[in-house]
């Protein structure tokens, strides 16, 4: 007997689990996205920075990239909420909150990484 064939796979209980699961996953998953909203804007102003921008251009892009990234946070953060609620009638929930650690951890990790370098010049 595999696990999706055992007699509770399916049951209310089972599925309201999984459904606590994937509103547990959005929240820390929104909560790391908008983390990353800072960082990522960090990489921003280091970059330009870097470019030599006059202060008035380092502080537009300070303040248009958080106007930017943050109205890519709430698009992903509503589609997130589809996705994940979706998985888990597909019976899928944990290979996309898989996938999605994956993308949050690799854009904070190539973004720390760039950051580390550039602050190394």
């Amino acid at each position: 007997m595999t696990h999706s064939d055992s007699p509770d796979h399916g049951s209310p209980w089972h599925t309201a689990w999984l459904y606590l699961a994937c509103y547990g996953l959005w929240l820390v998953y929104s909560g790391l996205a908008f983390w990353l909203i800072f960082l990522v804007r960090d990489l921003f102003v280091t970059l330009s920075m870097v470019a030599h921008l006059n202060p008035w251009a380092v502080r537009a892009v300070d303040k248009w990239t958080v106007y930017v990234l943050g109205a890519a946070w709430l698009a992903a953060v509503i589609w997130m909420e589809g996705a994940l609620r979706q998985s888990v009638e597909r019976r899928t929930l944990w290979q996309l909150a898989g996938r999605l650690a994956a993308a949050l951890i690799a854009i904070g990790g190539v973004s720390y990484g760039i950051q580390q370098l550039l602050q190394g010049l």
